[in-house]
């Protein structure tokens, strides 16, 4: 009998993913709204209507990982996920008249909420690549990481005040 070693077959798997923010007007969306609610009326169909500055898309980044499969089994073992880069942090826009609403800013990765960016009303933050390598198996290929800013009118109450004199 002569044992044969079993071939082994090296193939890469990718996926790539991408941070879309929006930008938008949250009294049209209604003042009493929630987080959620401003970035589910945001990212829906009719999103561009609360629109008050341009979308921001980052370049696509990443993900690889060897692929080992059996030639004579098919069975797959899989080596380390890698990530080409993060993403870097945006300065948030500054839209006279209006302010940023930091509390009510959202983020949704894999359709579900979540904490990647760290988020200010002057910027959202990068993105740093160990903590998207940590859902890079439930991370679908051209997945999305969606944050919406939401800005409000910047209402300032001023007073005036009048000087009566009288003639006589």
């Amino acid at each position: 009998v002569v044992p044969y070693k079993q071939n082994i077959s090296v193939s890469q798997e990718t996926k790539t993913l991408s941070e879309q923010i929006k930008y938008v007007d949250e009294d049209k969306i209604g003042s009493d709204s929630t987080a959620e609610k401003i970035f589910n009326a945001a990212f829906g169909d009719n999103g561009d209507q609360y629109s008050i500055s341009g979308d921001y898309k980052s370049s696509p980044v990443t993900l690889t990982r060897d692929v080992y499969t059996n030639d004579v089994t098919g069975e797959k073992t899989y080596g380390d996920w890698t990530i080409s880069s993060g993403f870097s942090a945006v300065s948030n826009p500054a839209i006279a008249n209006y302010k940023i609403d930091s509390s009510k800013i959202y983020e949704q990765f894999i359709g579900a909420a979540s904490a990647l960016a760290s988020t200010s009303s002057e910027a959202v933050g990068s993105v740093q690549a160990e903590a998207i390598l940590k859902s890079a198996d439930t991370i679908t290929d051209g997945a999305i990481l969606q944050i919406v800013v939401p800005y409000k009118q910047n209402i300032s109450v001023s007073q005036e005040t009048k000087t009566l004199t009288e003639q006589i």
